[in-house]
């Protein structure tokens, strides 16, 4: 940092700190590496947007085409960064719901113990109770 110190002397730009975001990171075994893609790519835009300020301001000082070219590039980078975060988020919610809907919510399992006789008795009874149109 010391040499942009020099070069904000010499362009007479007024040197900004821009404080150093830290994500939390919180990490389980079945999200791993989704939670590890989302958080590197979260501090790729934090750092891109300070970068890109600086570039901005840079060319607007120097005027020359170029700065504003590697500005451009930075901010077509930085919108392919953001849509890869959106995809990744896409995927793992569509994870989610399959790996819901493999669960089993509610498993009822119902056993007579008797004997057969008692069972056909059961059952006239309850063919009995039907009421047909």
């Amino acid at each position: 940092m010391e040499q942009f110190k020099n070069l904000d002397k010499l362009f007479d730009v007024p040197s900004t700190v821009t404080p150093r975001v830290e994500l939390p990171i919180s990490v389980t075994q079945e999200d791993d590496d989704y939670q590890t893609a989302r958080n590197t790519i979260k501090r790729i835009l934090l750092k891109g947007e300070s970068t890109l300020d600086e570039i901005l301001n840079i060319a607007r000082n120097s005027e020359h085409p170029r700065t504003y070219e590697v500005a451009g590039q930075l901010i077509k980078t930085m919108s392919e960064v953001s849509k890869d975060l959106m995809v990744i988020q896409k995927q793992m919610k569509e994870i989610e719901i399959k790996s819901k809907s493999k669960q089993i919510n509610r498993q009822t399992n119902n056993v007579f113990v008797g004997s057969t006789e008692e069972l056909i008795k059961l059952l006239r009874k309850e063919e009995s109770k039907i009421i047909e149109q």
